[in-house]
């Protein structure tokens, strides 16, 4: 810091808890540079010689800290939020997804079928879960960073598992169909029908089953499940390919009348991909035991029944 007063060089890299803090004195002298990079988490860190007994014991402390917001408070003190969050806290990366997950302007909060189930299950484990949204091809760049926690909702694939880290229980699942205007007179009762000529969006950076892509239409990328509907509506494509109850909650909204192809493929199965290190490696794992344990009470059960989706619609 001396070196940056002095002008001996022109700018300092460094853990942001550290230079936060300076940023909080300086009454305007620095200036932030906005640049995501890879997350990292502060430990205390025992000697082997020390009891297993005392490691517990001190862990135990500390949660307790976090759960009475003390440790917040601590960050506060100092003006360092913004900078360093509570090590209780799981940063995940989500997109608007009804009803799997959306950002409710109203309400000003995220809710949603895996929204609240992620919640309850981070909240029985003592975290406190903070989403944020981006374009899904940026939330994927992201994770490859290693710049946030997790990212959901999303199917395994051999290229994910390169940069994420996956939990043994699934979050979710649904059926990705073709959608078409009522109006149109297509026939989608079977794939071998569909004419060659046709144009089908489908959303970029989605996993999507190999029926899909061993189809012979012709396929063009799409931003958002949002904007595939729009184009659709308007006839600039003539299908798209869109998880069910999310096609059908978008088509709703939009009051588009639609139809859409019997299932082709087979059922998806969606997961939280958390980051691939020591921490996710250690949220994956608590996470799908709690997970495994929710999903047998009546207050998951709720949580379906409040988004009109049955048990038997996600596991049967």
């Amino acid at each position: 810091m001396n070196s940056l007063d002095n002008g001996q060089i022109d700018a300092v890299f460094y853990s942001n808890l550290i230079l936060g803090y300076y940023l909080t004195q300086s009454k305007g002298k620095y200036k932030i540079f906005s640049a995501t990079s890879e997350k990292y988490y502060h430990y205390i860190v025992f000697s082997k010689s020390v009891d297993e007994s005392v490691i517990k014991i001190f862990e135990k402390a500390v949660r307790r800290l976090m759960t009475k917001d003390v440790i917040n408070r601590i960050i506060k003190k100092y003006n360092l939020e913004g900078y360093v969050l509570p090590g209780n806290v799981v940063e995940i990366l989500t997109i608007d997804w009804m009803p799997y997950e959306w950002y409710d302007k109203s309400k000003k909060e995220w809710i949603g079928i895996d929204v609240d189930v992620v919640k309850r299950v981070f909240q029985d484990l003592g975290f406190q879960v903070i989403f944020h949204t981006f374009p899904w091809t940026r939330c994927i760049q992201l994770m490859k960073d290693k710049s946030y926690d997790g990212i959901m909702s999303l199917r395994i694939s051999d290229e994910r598992k390169d940069f994420l880290t996956f939990p043994n229980e699934p979050l979710s699942t649904g059926l990705d169909v073709l959608f078409k205007l009522k109006s149109s007179n297509i026939d989608l009762s079977l794939l071998e029908k569909i004419p060659k000529n046709l144009i089908c969006g489908y959303t970029d950076g989605y996993a999507y089953g190999d029926w899909f892509w061993n189809a012979e239409f012709r396929k063009v990328p799409v931003s958002t499940d949002e904007v595939g509907f729009e184009l659709l509506k308007s006839g600039r494509i003539d299908l798209f390919v869109c998880n069910l109850l999310v096609g059908k909650y978008i088509a709703q909204g939009m009051k588009l009348e639609v139809d859409y192809s019997p299932i082709f493929g087979e059922k998806m199965v969606y997961y939280i991909g958390f980051s691939k290190n020591f921490h996710g490696a250690f949220l994956a794992e608590s996470f799908s035991e709690q997970l495994k344990r929710f999903k047998n009470t009546p207050d998951y059960k709720g949580i379906l029944r409040k988004y009109g989706v049955k048990y038997e619609e996600l596991w049967k």
